[in-house]
């Protein structure tokens, strides 16, 4: 379920609406954690969970990326998975994760390339999807 409809926003924004989210007779709803958006990763070994990509809960400076947090996905498929079929655009997603010595950027997971980057958070910059988690 995508409780945003797949709007895009901003960081900010996307916390706040997830925090104020009631639906289902639930209002615990929140972002997901980087750790918990690459849970979510299939067809790309780097950054599904345990992949060479360091981006965790754990690691989260900007450092942690090291080069190896994405791939090269030519098939045109979501790189998700299959329970997330039907939500939306593969696009970038949200984690509630800052990066920890950039102030004004979070981590988030692209679904269409399989990629965990840094996007800026700021009101300028760096609008998302907010798939909310409970």
């Amino acid at each position: 379920m995508d409780p945003t409809g797949g709007k895009k926003m901003k960081w900010s924004v996307a916390k706040s609406h997830c925090k104020s989210l009631s639906l289902g007779g639930s209002n615990d709803w929140r972002l997901p954690t980087i750790s918990e958006l690459r849970t979510l990763i299939r067809g790309c070994p780097a950054t599904q969970t345990g992949g060479a990509c360091r981006v965790t809960d754990e690691c989260l400076n900007s450092r942690c990326n090291g080069g190896n947090c994405g791939c090269d996905n030519t098939s045109g498929e979501c790189l998700w998975a299959s329970q997330m079929l039907g939500v939306g655009a593969c696009d970038g997603s949200w984690s509630s994760s800052a990066v920890a010595d950039i102030g004004s950027a979070a981590w988030y997971v692209n679904f269409g390339t399989g990629s965990v980057g840094t996007s800026h958070a700021g009101d300028d910059y760096g609008d998302a999807p907010a798939r909310c988690v409970r």
